[in-house]
C-alpha cells in the first residue's frame, strides 16, 4: 500500500463505517454472536472483500482499534439505518 492509500486509511473513524461485520467468539460449547463496524476497501476476486474493522470483539471502547482484514463477503451486510420518522 502506498503512503497516500495507507495515510487515507489511518484518518477514518468509526464513524465512517458502512456494514456490519457477522463474528462470534466461542467458549466452550457457548457461542456469543457480536457485529463489529467495517468499511469495504476493496472487492477481490473469489467473493472476498478487503475491509477495515474497527474494535475489539465485543468490547466496549475499542472503537479507535482498526484492522485490515480478508474476508469472505457473505460475512458482512450494510448497516441498518433505523429512521423513527418513517415508523409513524
Amino acid at each position: 500500500m502506498d503512503k497516500i492509500r495507507s495515510k487515507f486509511v489511518n484518518e477514518l473513524t468509526v464513524n465512517d463505517a458502512t456494514h456490519d461485520l457477522r463474528c462470534s467468539h466461542c467458549i466452550g460449547k457457548i457461542r456469543m454472536p457480536y457485529t463489529m463496524k467495517c468499511l469495504i476497501l476493496k472487492d477481490m476476486d473469489h467473493e472476498r472483500v478487503k475491509l477495515l474493522v474497527f474494535g475489539d470483539r465485543y468490547w466496549i471502547n475499542t472503537d479507535h482499534t482498526k484492522r485490515v482484514r480478508y474476508l469472505p463477503e457473505w460475512r458482512i451486510k450494510p448497516i441498518e439505518i433505523h429512521n423513527c420518522l418513517e415508523a409513524k
